[in-house]
């Protein structure tokens, strides 16, 4: 198996794959050069050194053929449980404004009320606060 290289040098032979390759230093494919140089992944590491063995350089295809799919239900899932979530925050955001318009009239409709002058409403107002 491959040696890892040196902590310090990851990037450094990671950006020079890419290049190498022609491939975009994208997320993407920084992850998938990552975990090539890592060598963890066994099924990776061979996939892509049979691949270039002999000098073949990657595509982009065989990028996207090589990498493990993405766990879509997990992901699924999450944005479902985020948007149930937001929804009951949006929920109770909206009963807490209709509330608040509530009292908000009621205190005006009170405030005007009282004798119909627009000062005694504010004379109560700055008394209150």
């Amino acid at each position: 198996m491959r040696q890892r290289p040196p902590a310090d040098e990851s990037g450094h032979a990671i950006v020079d794959f890419l290049d190498e390759h022609r491939l975009p230093h994208s997320p993407e494919n920084y992850g998938f050069a990552h975990t090539y140089f890592e060598g963890a992944d066994e099924a990776h590491f061979m996939a892509v050194a049979n691949l270039i063995d002999g000098g073949y350089r990657l595509r982009q295809e065989d990028v996207r053929a090589i990498s493990a799919p993405a766990d879509l239900h997990g992901t699924a899932t999450t944005i479902g449980e985020l948007s149930t979530e937001v929804m009951h925050i949006i929920g109770a955001t909206a009963q807490e404004a209709n509330a608040f318009v509530k009292t908000l009239t009621l205190t005006a409709a009170e405030l005007v009320s009282a004798d119909g002058s627009i000062h005694s409403a504010v004379a109560r107002m700055v008394s209150v606060a």
